[in-house]
């Protein structure tokens, strides 16, 4: 699985992916510049019964990150 779309609306990013059922989701995100190798949960979508298309917000006004898409 990975992010199909990524938009700026207003001031925020917006990160869509499809999800099937039966798993979990969540998107983690990690500053660019550090020496950590630490992800921070930005949005955990618990057990998907619906599958379907889920969308993650974060605002721009944060530092500059990378953000992956996990399933479990």
């Amino acid at each position: 699985m990975f992010i199909t779309n990524v938009q700026v609306v207003a001031d925020q990013i917006a990160m869509s992916f499809p999800t099937d059922f039966g798993h979990t989701y969540r998107i983690e995100w990690k500053p660019v510049t550090g020496s950590t190798n630490t992800w921070n949960t930005l949005t955990n979508f618990g057990l998907i019964l619906s599958p379907g298309s889920r969308t993650a917000t974060d605002s721009l006004s944060n530092t500059q990150r990378f953000y992956r898409l996990r399933r479990d």
